[in-house]
């Protein structure tokens, strides 16, 4: 094991890096051998998950270690080689169980942490006809390198879909296209300035935290609760960029109210400041009206953020911002050498399915389908007719339920048991910069991929394994 007690200043996902960077360069481990799941070294470490996830990412960025689908972490053959000398000299005494005495991977029975969408989704028949129609009407513009902002037939599609969806009245030319939120985040932390102090929700996408330290911006993690984010906690700060996701917070469900974004517009005004709003989630909203993005009413403070992966697929790599017209200046004018992100031929074929009026019918079908997977899962709980060990937490949005347990439930054990089971969850406080009791009991179910009959099952499971883990009197 990682003594973490050692790692003086460092965050945890650091030291965590470090020590398993210089194991590979050292050769305690070897290149190809099999590293520890993420959720089995959170628990032998005594860590949240999600910074594993931290300390295996940036492995992975540096190459390291790879991933293998279905099969786990491996270190890289001679990574060590190409480490030099600061891995080897900083190399700390410690113990790292490897592959050999992890037990065999148990039949997966949930995977209520991926991302995906069901196969059945993605409109595969549209998508491959558009394909072969840019092949054949546009081939010379899919070998052409993509602008930096991106092609301009997708950014004025994008634009469009804006003002019809969101209520958005969006200059295609102050869009910027980029293959993630985390790569535009990069380039909002540039036109912020060197070192700018930032602010992140708590609990919150951490990636974004990440990627703020990364760039050398410091980030204080601001509370979040049933109204959105505590913008008293801005007051004295001098944060000159804030990121939230105001229509449905992740990882909490919370809709920031109108109190609420007039506070933050004030502050943001006062502050000369500005606000990186995610519209995570938007799409999916199964009661009432969408809810209105803050951007839509100030452009000139807001900087609107979202992303087709969550829609379409993860392999499509699309996402986009609008800057607000002085940040678009400084964008021309300290940027405008970056290379095109997103291939010409991907760009392509997304503003054909938008400008055909295919995207939001995909959407319409998008929230008929899941609205009645979601219906049918929770008809399971009304089934039970009360006899519940895990309740769902109301809310009317997103494709993940939240699942309050009993007050007497031991996490981090019901953790520990439900994994080697084979079903995979993550909990609310695996998104909190520290602990938090108000988040105890809380688990974060994703409903993409798994159906109804995943549900029935895993919940039987979970019932029984909850049943031994109980905390002690």
């Amino acid at each position: 094991m990682y003594d973490v007690e050692k790692r003086g200043d460092k965050p945890i996902y650091e030291y965590l890096y470090m020590c398993i960077r210089d194991d590979i360069v050292s050769g305690r481990i070897k290149g190809g051998e099999k590293l520890l799941s993420k959720r089995r070294l959170a628990q032998q470490e005594g860590v949240a998950l999600i910074t594993v996830e931290n300390a295996y990412a940036q492995l992975l960025v540096e190459g390291y270690i790879e991933s293998r689908e279905r099969s786990g972490y491996y270190a890289v053959m001679d990574a060590g080689r190409f480490a030099g000398a600061s891995g080897s000299k900083t190399a700390i005494s410690r113990h790292y169980k490897i592959s050999s005495d992890v037990k065999k991977d148990v039949p997966e029975i949930a995977d209520f942490v991926s991302q995906r969408l069901h196969d059945d989704a993605f409109p595969f028949d549209i998508w491959s006809k558009l394909m072969r129609k840019v092949l054949s009407d546009r081939n010379p513009e899919c070998l052409a390198p993509p602008d930096p902002c991106g092609l301009e037939v997708l950014r004025y599609a994008i634009a469009g879909y804006l003002m019809r969806s969101r209520g958005i009245e969006a200059d295609p030319d102050n869009i910027i296209v980029g293959p993630g939120t985390e790569y535009l985040e990069n380039i909002l932390l540039v036109l912020s300035g060197g070192g700018a102090l930032t602010a992140v929700e708590d609990p919150g996408y951490k990636k974004i935290g990440l990627v703020c330290e990364r760039a050398g911006h410091k980030c204080l993690h601001i509370p979040v609760n049933k109204d959105g984010l505590d913008v008293f906690s801005l007051e004295g700060t001098s944060v000159r960029l804030v990121n939230i996701s105001p229509s449905h917070q992740f990882p909490t469900g919370a809709v920031m109210s109108a109190v609420r974004r007039a506070q933050l517009l004030d502050w943001a005004e006062r502050e000369d400041a500005y606000i990186a709003e995610d519209d995570y989630d938007s799409e999916f909203r199964f009661a009432g009206r969408p809810i209105p993005p803050i951007s839509a009413s100030s452009p000139e403070r807001v900087i609107y953020m979202n992303t087709f992966t969550r829609t379409l697929a993860p392999s499509i790599r699309i996402a986009f911002m609008v800057l607000p017209d002085k940040l678009m200046e400084k964008y021309r004018e300290k940027l405008s050498f970056y290379s095109g992100t997103v291939s010409s031929f991907d760009q392509l074929v997304l503003a054909e399915f938008i400008n055909g009026g295919y995207y939001e019918r995909h959407l319409s079908r998008m929230r008929n389908y899941y609205s009645k997977r979601r219906e049918n899962i929770l008809k399971i709980f009304e089934d039970k007719k009360g006899d519940n060990t895990f309740t769902p937490v109301k809310d009317n949005a997103g494709l993940r339920l939240i699942l309050k347990g009993p007050d007497w439930l031991d996490d981090d054990k019901f953790l520990r048991e439900i994994t080697e089971k084979g079903i995979k969850l993550s909990c609310m406080n695996d998104y909190c910069y520290s602990h938090k009791r108000e988040y105890e009991h809380l688990l974060l179910l994703s409903f993409g991929e798994a159906d109804e009959e995943v549900f029935r099952k895993a919940l039987s499971v979970m019932d029984e394994v909850a049943t031994n883990c109980r905390t002690k009197a």
